[in-house]
Parts: C-alpha cells; sequence; structure tokens
C-alpha cells in the first residue's frame, strides 16, 4: 500500500478530483491510501504507522508550499521512498500570500524521487533552487474525455471565491464589480448565467453577488464532491468563467473553453502546461478587457475546445505511463 499526502475530505471539488482521480481512472483506489492531515498526522507518524506503507506519495494541488513544510519534513524523514504526482508549487491560494517563501522546504525536496509537478512555472520555481522535476500536468486530467461533446450553447457557467485576507478583499472589489458588468451584458442578449460553487464559502460569496448585481434568478449549483455532477451541469455551456483552478481543469478534460483568473502563480501554471495563457483573466482586468476575452473565446470555442481537450489527453496518458512504471518498480 502507498500512503497519500493531500487533502481529500475538505468539501472542495478540486481537492476530491486530485485524489479520486486515482480511483476513477487509474484503478488504484485500494492501493492509495489518505494519510491524516494537520496535527493528526504529526501523531500519526510519531506513533510509527507510516512504516506499513511501501511509499508515500505527495499528491495533487499545491503541496509544496511553506504551509505544508512540517509535515513535507516529518514525511521524507519517515519514509525512504517519497515521491510526488503532479505536485504544484507556490502559494496554494488567497489563504497564503501570493510570494509564498519556500526556504523551509527547498532543503528536503531533494529526497523526493520522482520528484514530479503540476506545470512549468513549478518546475522554474525549484530550478532556481537546483532541484530537478519533471513536468506530469495536473493530476485531474486523468479525466480527459475520449470524445469531444462540446457543442456550445447559450449558458454561461461562473464560480467566484471570496478573497481572505482584507487587503485583497478591497483590491478584488473592482474585478468582481467588473464581472458583474460583463454578465450583464451578456445577459441583456440572451444568455443564461448560472453559477456554481465547488468550495468552502463559495456559496455565501455568490449569493452575496447576486444580491449586489441582481442576479437574483441565476442558480447556485452546489457541486464539491463528484466529478461526475461537475460535467453535468457543464452541459450546454459555452463558458465556464471560473477563480478555482480546478474548474478550469476539469473543464479543459470535457473541452469546455474557460477564463481562469490569474489569482496565484498556480492559475497561470496551469495555463502555460496547456499553453492557453490567452484564457487568463488578470485581477486587474477591466470590464472592456474581460468583454474582450469572452468574444475572444466565443469566436475561436470549437479551436479552443479541441486544443485544450488534445493536451488533456495528452497528459491523462502520461501520467498513466508514469504510474504504471512507479507502481511497478
Amino acid at each position: 500500500m502507498i500512503a497519500y499526502f493531500g487533502e481529500v475530505e475538505s468539501n472542495n471539488l478540486g481537492d476530491v478530483a486530485v485524489y479520486n482521480v486515482l480511483r476513477d481512472c487509474y484503478s488504484l483506489g485500494k492501493s492509495i491510501i489518505p494519510l491524516p492531515i494537520g496535527r493528526e498526522l504529526m501523531e500519526y507518524l510519531l506513533q510509527g504507522r507510516l512504516t506499513r506503507y511501501s511509499a508515500v506519495m505527495i499528491g495533487g494541488g499545491t503541496q509544496f508550499t511553506g504551509i505544508n513544510a512540517e509535515y513535507l519534513k516529518a514525511l521524507v524523514q519517515c519514509n525512504d521512498r517519497v515521491w510526488s504526482f503532479g505536485t504544484g508549487v507556490g502559494s496554494c491560494g488567497f489563504c497564503e500570500p501570493p510570494e509564498a517563501d519556500l526556504s523551509e522546504i527547498v532543503c528536503f525536496l531533494s529526497r523526493i524521487s520522482p520528484l514530479t509537478v503540476r506545470g512549468p512555472l513549478s518546475q522554474d520555481t525549484l530550478s532556481k533552487y537546483d532541484i530537478h522535476s519533471e513536468i506530469i500536468g495536473d493530476p485531474a486530467l486523468g479525466y480527459a474525455k475520449e470524445r469531444n461533446s462540446f457543442r456550445g450553447g447559450r449558458k454561461i457557467l461562473v464560480n467566484l471565491v471570496s478573497p481572505v485576507d482584507t487587503y485583497e478583499k478591497i483590491a478584488y472589489q473592482s474585478f468582481i464589480a467588473n464581472i458583474a458588468a460583463s454578465l450583464s451584458v451578456l445577459r441583456s442578449k440572451g444568455w443564461l448565467i448560472s453559477f456554481m460553487a465547488l468550495g468552502p464559502g463559495d456559496y455565501g460569496y455568490i449569493n452575496k453577488f447576486r444580491t449586489a448585481f441582481g442576479f437574483f434568478d441565476s442558480e447556485i449549483a452546489e457541486i464539491y464532491t463528484s466529478v461526475d455532477d461537475f460535467f453535468e451541469a457543464l452541459r450546454g455551456a459555452a463558458l465556464f468563467l471560473s477563480m478555482r483552478l480546478h474548474g478550469a481543469v476539469l473543464a479543459s478534460c470535457a473541452g469546455v473553453p474557460f477564463l481562469l483568473c490569474n489569482y496565484r502563480s498556480k492559475c497561470h501554471d496551469f495555463a502555460a502546461l496547456i499553453q492557453q495563457e490567452e484564457l487568463l483573466l488578470s485581477p486587474n482586468s477591466s470590464a472592456s478587457e474581460i468583454m474582450y476575452s469572452i468574444n475572444y473565446l466565443f469566436s475561436n470555442s470549437h479551436k479552443i475546445s479541441s486544443a485544450i481537450r488534445s493536451k488533456a489527453l495528452y497528459f491523462r496518458d502520461r501520467q498513466s505511463k508514469f504510474l504504471k512504471k512507479q507502481l511497478c518498480s
């Protein structure tokens, strides 16, 4: 059995997807066992319970970050076979400053082998510390669909996330207002606007957005634990506008064009991975710039759909080969 380090029961679809993909797409559900997190993990390690596992997998999501320094150090000290699977490097989200401090983890990352990462920005960050890594893509790309069922429609799906830091909340007010202005224009042209809550706090924040900007009649789908439900909600969508990274990752798997708010480097990391950096929205975007990006996407929707799904399939197959090799060694 292999121990898995990463969030699993966080009510966050991204965390759920990067773990469940091992079961759903790679048939590894019974051999990959999630470890407890936080202080429970430290108690678990002190009891010597990690010895029952042949190896430790550092899972998907942005795990190579200063917040996890204590846990990563303990894992490499307790098991001499630790490897990573498409792990991100840097700030994990709004709960951490944009420029994450990696000084406490670089000293023992060299003991993780093979060290595979999500994308080119993660790789470049590690290379600055002379740490070699291999790009293998985000694990959730394992959900890539063989057939492209994208047909488009008159529906736009939107995911919004609230910043945590007071300064960032203020800084993002203009961006959110510009999103609202763009959606209002589209609604006036007959587009159906629907919202999707994918993680903790999303529903309340989106509901406040609906009230503040007059989207009372737009529904909010709450999808925290089911990738199948996410794909079902995507049916008929021409665009998925997301602040959460894995909204864009999973949309790519289905070939649904997306625009992703570039609020942390992990978003750029993924867009660079699939060579679609033009699908990033800067938090400083004006309403006219957001509309320009939306119109660009509409004009090139089928081309973009094919390109993002093709990249998703490429990395899915690469991950499958990596896992087979790793688990047989």
